[in-house]
């Protein structure tokens, strides 16, 4: 795998200037202790914890200022990593106009309190950092105050279930703007297949490659070391690495208390958390598209070898949540020229063109839409039956009218009966056919018409055959991303297609 570097964060100092070893080495005798010179140049020994620990405590320090304590045995936080979560947060805040009065919750501070740290020293932002373990909340308060932060940050310890809903309680007086988050990533068992417990470093560890000099991170990618472990050396405590259910399960615990709070006069702006994981996307993704009075988007982290993603969702209609930058689940539709001449906005055109689609608009926004459909009603067969049918409307009447009565009546009378079964069964689903018919026998009694017996099984709910939501670009009034929740995503992508195409065709006829 190729480094991803080129797709940090833009304002990540090191997107195009990475920390520089020699430099760093030379400054703290500590992290000395632990480089190699190989092929030429200074490099770090990233087989050992105790060299990752000083490496990211010399980059603090250095480029941050920063005096930070990383006890043994807890997790060591990748600097450029976490750079972009935060960076990511703030486009957020940008894009809103939302500038003073900014107070965070950290949820799972860890012993670093990392981010809680960088946001207060870089953006003067408040935090609020929770976590389940005391020692961790300690050396996370130390920390603090080494660094005099004591009046940007608060440290709080909390039940192991308990995400928001305590810490907002015990905060009354406090608006919040949003929440982070960096949830255990395994679930169970998981974290003891990818990793041991090392009574040396004091939690758990996984085997490190010896070829490994840059810090790779990545979990899927590693030719060197056992399948499914980090190349770089890796050492946390077993709550900060698995949790029951895993980091689906611990984010559905924070989007349960985001539906409570969203009533509340003391409700987040928006809520953020990242995933390690891409087969989370869209379990999380079919959460969030349940709850009907949201938004929500997603974006991937790229730092090294290594890649995350991040997700926002937010109950208040005119924040802004997508940037320009496109995702990997956005396909953009760009209004060509001047496309009406009528006062219609650019965005009340789209939701015209969704409704004669019979696309239902659930959810509306100052500049965005959520939208559910269930019949393909922008493809060519049903767009030709479509004409077909306007054009030919008085003529189909006419031509029953005209049929000789008794040629209809053979037509309608069936002689016939069926018997089924209905019932629900994973994995079958009536709206793309496929495994619904699944027996079929028949049965010829002397005397009696033929009998079908048939077994079938059906969704107990119907769903769509493709979610979405619409958002405007902030900086074009003519630009948009649609962005799949749900079913289909090349339907979607048909959609986008079938409105350029009638939008081209609708200002040639302005011409």
């Amino acid at each position: 795998m190729t480094s991803l570097n080129h797709l940090m964060h833009p304002r990540n100092p090191y997107k195009f200037a990475p920390p520089d070893f020699t430099q760093l080495a030379a400054a703290y005798p500590e992290l000395r202790k632990h480089c190699i010179y190989k092929n030429n140049r200074v490099a770090i020994n990233f087989r050992s914890d105790d060299a990752v620990r000083e490496l990211t405590r010399a980059i603090l320090h250095k480029d941050f200022g920063l005096n930070v304590s990383l006890p043994k045995g807890s997790l060591v936080p990748r600097v450029p990593q976490k750079l972009n979560y935060l960076l990511w947060v703030e486009d957020i805040l940008l894009l809103n106009n939302i500038e003073d009065d900014v107070c965070a919750i950290d949820i799972g501070t860890g012993a670093s309190c990392i981010y809680s740290l960088l946001g207060a020293t870089l953006k003067k932002w408040k935090f609020i950092g929770s976590d389940v373990d005391k020692s961790s909340l300690k050396s996370a308060s130390e920390n603090v105050e080494n660094n005099n932060l004591s009046s940007f940050i608060s440290l709080f310890h909390v039940r192991k279930d308990d995400m928001l809903l305590d810490l907002v309680h015990e905060n009354s007086e406090v608006q919040f703007t949003f929440c982070m988050c960096n949830p255990p990533f395994f679930e169970g068992t998981e974290a003891d297949q990818r990793f041991q417990f090392s009574s040396t470093d004091g939690g758990y560890a996984n085997n490190a490659s010896s070829e490994n000099v840059q810090g790779n991170d990545d979990r899927s990618n590693n030719k060197h070391g056992p399948p499914g472990r980090p190349n770089s050396k890796t050492v946390a405590k077993s709550n900060e690495l698995s949790i029951e259910g895993g980091e689906v399960a611990f984010v559905n615990r924070i989007i349960d208390d985001s539906t409570w709070l969203q009533k509340s006069i003391k409700m987040f702006r928006f809520y953020t958390t990242m995933l390690g994981k891409k087969t989370s996307l869209s379990a999380i993704s079919h959460r969030l598209s349940e709850i009907r009075d949201i938004c929500f988007n997603f974006a991937s982290l790229n730092q090294g070898k290594t890649k995350r993603w991040v997700v926002v969702w937010s109950y208040q209609q005119d924040l802004f949540i997508h940037d320009d930058t496109q995702n990997d689940n956005d396909f953009i539709f760009q209004l060509p020229g001047v496309f009406s001449s009528t006062k219609e906005t650019s965005l009340g055109w789209i939701e015209n063109q969704l409704k004669q689609r019979k696309i239902e608009i659930f959810h509306k926004g100052s500049h965005f839409l959520r939208c559910e459909a269930f019949r393909y009603t922008w493809n060519k067969s049903f767009l030709k039956r479509e004409a077909y049918e306007q054009a030919n409307a008085e003529n189909i009447d006419s031509k029953f009218d005209d049929e000789p009565p008794t040629k209809r009546a053979r037509t309608l009378m069936v002689d016939a009966s069926v018997n089924v079964k209905l019932g629900s069964f994973e994995g079958k689903d009536s709206l793309t056919d496929h495994g619904n018919f699944v027996d079929c026998t028949r049965t010829q009694v002397q005397g009696s018409p033929e009998k079908a017996n048939c077994e079938a099984w059906f969704p107990t709910e119907l769903r769509p055959i493709v979610r979405f939501t619409v958002y405007q670009s902030p900086s074009s009034k003519t630009k948009f991303f649609f962005m799949f929740e749900e079913g289909a995503k090349d339907r979607l992508g048909h959609l986008v297609t079938f409105l350029h195409n009638t939008a081209r065709q609708h200002l040639s006829k302005l011409a």
